[in-house]
Formats: structure tokens, sequence, C-alpha cells
């Protein structure tokens, strides 16, 4: 990008801008950070008053050359909301309108700046929710959920938001607003590039947040799911159209010890193929340690599988009878007898039924990433690079992506926390390093992705490419495909101010240049 005058880029916003503009260390120095390891302090940040706002700086930036990025809740764990030149803080964007509601369920459209917990409270009133749910539960925003693609732990039953939006309003890279699909003409321009890429080169995995997901294009009016998971680089969101359901009646939670990893997997390989919980989540011994709970010294392990249903009966359960149960190490009836024969490898197993206490345990699971950054030993000066922390492969190799992480451990000896979404394939990954590791960065990096692409898998399953990953996008997908997400890129963004770096590297360098020294 060409260099550009960053005092006269202050003074055209001021002059154009009815929201907030600031330049001041304060500012810039607030915005240069968010929930990941990396640092990019902008030149400015707006605060848009409206989507008036939004056009007017994406016009400046274009006429003066300079990135501009929009950002959420800031709670990104890769960098996708940090660069130079213009913030764009889209809290002020925040409606939510009903588009229509039925008995199962309907679609309302959310503004970009609309927070998860608001959300949650305006479909709560309506006895009706959206189905993905990222662990950072109420502080996220809408904008963030689409541009991250973002899933979470009930991904397994309602898919990430790509697979829940049904239209996407943007402020492109011209300064124009663009409703997708409805835009014939950029809807047509869309589906032409992806007519043309190597689909083969796509993982078949049930979520992926690496590159541009051009694979779930397949005519002009499925368009708008390109905007899913580009990070702001196609486009400022505005809003999107989202598809919201019926909240279920009843839950029924099983807590399963294991003594390794791998009987953890086998197991959880057997629940999903059999039965259709709305969850399976797989937390180590370092999460353990945090959330206490009585587990003996053996325990290194537990997978949270859960079952949504009405009345009392888990639905996709295997059918036996009535439910039961809820001690610790003792069978329920009925579906919990379902679970406990095909669970075999667990060595103690707690039957949960009770709402608040169900609510209880998943408040443990959405705290694993916090408990895995308090684990840090700051006395021996580690660290814990965002890097390899959400690698997703497909079900049926999940046994080998535990075999994978051992490898690493051992090979590199490394700590490695590791959580996350194991009905879905999609492990997260806490590399814990000593300072003076991170030389060998790179090369751990690069190791653990080609296995895990070659396993069929993706870089990134939720968390997006952003600073961390985008320059293994060409590892993922190879340089035809690349190319036309170049394409894609100049058809939304031809000047290159939307958050120019992410997805697109232009030749990498970013884990190079952006790796932190601590966390």
């Amino acid at each position: 990008m060409t260099p550009y005058d960053a005092a006269r880029l202050v003074s055209k916003l001021e002059s154009a801008i009815s929201g907030e503009v600031g330049s001041s260390p304060h500012h810039t120095g607030y915005y240069s950070v968010d929930s990941s390891s990396y640092a990019v302090r902008p030149d400015v940040v707006v605060i848009p008053r409206d989507v008036d706002d939004v056009s007017a700086a994406v016009r400046i930036a274009v006429e003066a050359g300079a990135p501009i990025t929009a950002r959420g809740g800031g709670t990104g764990l890769v960098g996708g909301a940090l660069n130079r030149g213009i913030i764009l803080d889209m809290r002020n964007i925040s409606g939510i309108r009903t588009v229509r509601l039925g008995p199962a369920g309907g679609s309302v459209e959310a503004e970009a700046g609309a927070t998860r917990g608001r959300l949650d409270d305006v479909l709560g009133a309506s006895g009706m929710m959206f189905g993905p749910n990222p662990s950072v539960g109420p502080f996220c925003t809408v904008g963030g959920m689409v541009a991250n693609n973002a899933a979470g732990s009930r991904s397994l039953k309602y898919g990430a938001t790509i697979d829940n939006v049904s239209g996407i309003t943007i402020v492109d890279g011209k300064g124009n607003l663009t409703r997708l699909p409805e835009d014939a003409d950029t809807a047509a321009g869309i589906w032409d590039i992806a007519r043309r890429i190597d689909r083969s080169r796509y993982p078949n995995v049930p979520k992926n947040s690496s590159g541009y997901r051009l694979d779930a294009v397949s005519s002009a009016g499925d368009a708008h799911r390109v905007i899913a998971g580009s990070e702001g680089t196609l486009g400022v969101i505005i809003s999107a159209t989202i598809d919201v359901v019926r909240r279920p009646e009843s839950r029924t939670l099983h807590i399963l010890e294991y003594e390794a990893d791998q009987d953890a997997a086998a197991d959880c390989l057997a629940l999903v193929g059999a039965t259709r919980p709305s969850a399976a989540e797989f937390v180590d011994r370092t999460i353990l340690d945090n959330i206490g709970g009585g587990f003996g010294g053996s325990t290194q392990c537990l997978l949270f599988v859960e079952y949504e249903g009405r009345g009392l009966e888990p639905e996709g359960m295997p059918r036996a009878g009535g439910p039961g149960g809820g001690a610790r190490g003792e069978e329920g009836g009925g579906g919990e007898k379902g679970v406990a024969s095909l669970a075999r490898r667990s060595t103690r197993q707690t039957v949960i039924t009770d709402e608040p206490e169900i609510s209880r345990w998943w408040r443990y699971r959405d705290s694993a990433l916090h408990y895995s950054l308090v684990s840090i030993d700051d006395d021996t000066e580690e660290v814990v690079p965002h890097v390899v922390e959400d690698a997703v492969v497909p079900l049926g190799a999940l046994p080998e992506l535990f075999a994978l992480l051992r490898h690493m451990r051992q090979k590199y000896g490394a700590r490695i926390v590791t959580y996350g979404h194991a009905g879905s394939g999609n492990i997260h990954a806490r590399l814990v390093l000593k300072k003076g590791g991170t030389r060998h960065l790179r090369r751990i990096v690069a190791e653990y992705f080609e296995r895990v692409i070659a396993l069929g898998g993706s870089t990134t399953g939720e968390h997006g490419d952003g600073l961390a990953r985008s320059e293994f996008v060409e590892m993922q997908y190879g340089q035809e495909n690349v190319r036309l997400f170049a394409e894609l890129k100049s058809l939304l963004d031809p000047s290159n101010v939307m958050n120019p770096g992410k997805i697109l590297a232009n030749g990498g360098g970013a884990l190079s240049e952006n790796l932190p020294d601590s966390h």
C-alpha cells in the first residue's frame, strides 16, 4: 500500500464525519490491541453515527490510500480487526428488527454493532435463540460473528454463522451500500468467480474460516455467504438477516471422564456417529485443575455431551424408555443408558438434567480460554502465540489430530493446552513456549498445518486467518484459488483499502512481523 498523509487523513475525517473522530495516543493505543497477542496502532479511530458516516469514511480512505478496518467487540483472537489507518468502531450501528417469527423460528435483521448479549435478550423474550454460540458470549457483536464466521459449542447441531444468514448488507470498497444477494450485478460477479474455484482444495469439515468461502456459493442467490469469514476485507458489514430457532425445552448433559485423550476421541466418534448431540466438547487436565469438581488424579480429560429435546426426552438419543439419573457414576434410564453403552472408554459418568446445574458446567467450559491463559507461568516467561489454536479436521481424523499434538509436544518440548469442539473435529490447541522457544515457531506452525491439511482439515475452524494465519492461506488452497481470492477482493475492494493484509497476505510475513514477545 502506498504511503499516505496521516495528518491530512485525520483532518478530512474530522470535517466529514458526524460521529466521533479520535487520533490522540489514548484513542489509538486503546484500539491497537484486541484479545489476541498482537498490537498494531492505527492513525485514527472513527465511531460512526450512522451508515452515511461509514460510507464517507470509506471514500476518504480510498482517496487517501489508507487502510480502513471495522471493529466490533475486540474479542478476536488472531488480530483480525487490527490495522494501520482508520479503525471503525461500529458500536452505534446496533439496531435489531424482527423480520418474521413463527412456531419453530424465524429471522431478524441485526446491525453490526449489536452485541450477542443484547441479541440474546431480544430473542429470549420470544423464546428464540441464534444457534451459533461463541464462548465469549454477550461481548462479541453481530458484525464480528459474521466477519469471523463464528460457531461455538453447538455448531454440531446448528452450524456456523455462514449456515444461519440469508442476507448481508455491506459498504463496499467504493463506499457504496450493497445488499447481497439482492444486488444482482455484484452477486453475479461473485458467482462467476465461485464457479471457477477448485473445490477439491476446500476441506470437507463442518466449519471453516480460512480464506474466502467461495465453496459455499452455489448460485448468485448465495453470494452473501462469501462475506461470512471475510474479516472485513471485502466491505464493512452493516447488518445481517440471521435465522433464529426456538429454544429447546430441555437439555441433558453428560460429563464423561477419561484417562487419555485418544479414549475420549474414540468415544466421541461413536457418540456423534450413533446419536444427534447438540454439543460434544473436550477439555484437558489443565482446564480440570481450574474448575475443580472432585476429579481424581487419573482423570486427564472430559467430554461434555449434550442433548436437546422436548419435555425430558432428549432428541436423537437411543430410545429405551424414560430419562433418568443425575448422580455421578450412575447410569440413568433410557437415553443415558445409550450414552453409557457408547462411551465404553469413559471411567466415570455424570448425567445432569437440572438446568441451573447444566448452565454452571457450561460456564466452566466457556472459560477454557481464560483457564488456559492463567496457567501460564510468568516466572519462567512463558508465552502463548495465537497461531496453531484453531485447526479443524474431519471427525474421523480426530484421533490422528490428538496424536499429532502429542508428537508436537514430544518433538519441540512444548506444553499444549487443549480444549474445544471435539464433535466437529475442531480442537483449540494453546501452544505454550518459553520466550526463547519462539524462534522455532515458524517451523512448528508449518509442520502442524501441513499435517492438518493432509488430514483433510483447515488451519482455522472459526477464529479466522487474521495476522496469525493469513500467510498460510496459499498452503491451504493453492495458487489458483488464491488468484481467484484476489479477483474477488478486486471486485468488492478495487483500491485494496478494506483491512489489507488479512486473508491475502501479499507475500506473507504476517507471523514474523507481528509475533509478540509475550501475552
